[in-house]
């Protein structure tokens, strides 16, 4: 509870409307578009498109990639067309991911790590349907 009216503080001293955009702002987590976004270019984009896409919604948004690991895991377990193997290859790949995000390690080299696991993803998703 206290957390919520701490951000419930900064937002109103920091935005002349306290919405939703502005709560999130202030909260530094990423908004369900955003999230949304990040995972439509994961599966979609070529391996350099998505990792450019996913630094500037990082350095728009002031979004942490742990952040976005986080939330994305929700949001692979909604995608009806994966097969169970991969699913769970993707979640392992997140979960590395947010493992070793904790302990320290490159942003930007785990940004690479985790676009990879989509690709490899997309890469079994499309020899499956041959």
């Amino acid at each position: 509870m206290r957390r919520t009216l701490n951000i419930l503080q900064s937002c109103h001293m920091a935005f002349p409307r306290v919405d939703e955009q502005a709560v999130y702002a202030t909260a530094g987590q990423p908004r369900p578009q955003d999230v949304a976004d990040a995972l439509r270019w994961l599966l979609n984009e070529s391996f350099g498109e998505a990792m450019k896409r996913l630094q500037r919604l990082q350095v728009e948004k002031g979004v942490a990639l742990a952040d976005i690991v986080r939330e994305l895991q929700p949001w692979v377990f909604r995608i009806e067309s994966l097969p169970a193997a991969t699913r769970v290859d993707l979640i392992e790949a997140l979960a590395d991911t947010e493992h070793r995000l904790a302990y320290g390690t490159s942003e930007r080299l785990q940004l690479g790590a985790l676009v990879g696991a989509f690709q490899t993803a997309k890469g079994a998703v499309a020899a499956a349907a041959v």
